[in-house]
């Protein structure tokens, strides 16, 4: 049993059941006894994984809730948010946006709630994401360029049409 005395509201705490693991700010676990360093020290001491999608995150999970007028809602689920109140599953996302799912696993979270659990992400997921997302930047970069470069062949085109109705008058 674990008792302690609050002194902001002046009473004695007691817990009969202490958590036995306490997470700390530095990723280090104290079990009561020994200060455990963090078991993400490194990248190397875990396989490295290719995501192709965001889905393929193994902290992602896709699910359905049914809404109060008896709507199916596809969504996804965050494993690496802490559950609220520890009740429960983890919390639930709406609408299955793979944009918003990976902006989710970021450490500024953009257009969405940053992941709160975002320090408990493994190494080797937080370095597939970042992958991931440079990988999305630069299929888009890539897709704008095509399209200029097509814009810009189809606008020669139409001047060499043009040019040779002219000379054929």
């Amino acid at each position: 049993m674990l008792s302690s005395l609050d002194s902001l509201i002046g009473i004695v705490i007691s817990l009969d059941n202490p958590i036995s693991m306490v997470d700390s700010d530095d990723g280090s676990e104290y079990d009561g006894e020994h200060l455990h360093p963090s078991s993400q020290e490194s990248s190397e001491s875990l396989p490295p994984i290719v995501l192709t999608t965001i889905w393929d995150c193994p902290g992602i999970t896709l699910d359905e809730i049914v809404d109060a007028d008896g709507k199916t809602i596809k969504g996804w689920r965050c494993g690496y948010c802490p559950i609220p109140g520890g009740l429960g599953g983890a919390p639930f996302f709406k609408y299955r946006n793979a944009t918003k799912a990976l902006s989710h696993l970021s450490s500024k979270g953009e257009d969405i709630v940053a992941c709160k659990g975002y320090k408990n992400v493994p190494v080797n997921v937080k370095h597939a994401l970042s992958t991931l997302r440079h990988e999305k930047v630069n299929k888009k970069t890539n897709r704008t360029l095509q399209k200029n470069i097509l814009i810009e062949e189809v606008i020669d085109n139409q001047e060499h049409v043009l040019l040779s109705q002219q000379s054929n008058r």
